[in-house]
């Protein structure tokens, strides 16, 4: 998804996003945790974390 952007190296600092996770996890803070990584090139909009209140906790048996 980020590629699709073409947002380069020395304009990632400028973006701000804001990002609403939709979808089922067995554990919330590990995805919290790797999408922050995966965006860390990336500012949060106000500074607010990923939305995850649309996110189900999913415990396959």
């Amino acid at each position: 998804m980020v590629r699709k952007w073409n947002i380069g190296k020395n304009e990632a600092s400028k973006v701000r996003i804001r990002l609403k996770i939709k979808g089922y996890t067995s554990n919330k803070n590990k995805l919290l945790e790797i999408t922050k990584e995966t965006l860390k090139d990336f500012t949060f909009y106000n500074y607010q974390e990923p939305d995850l209140s649309e996110v189900s906790i999913f415990n396959d048996p």
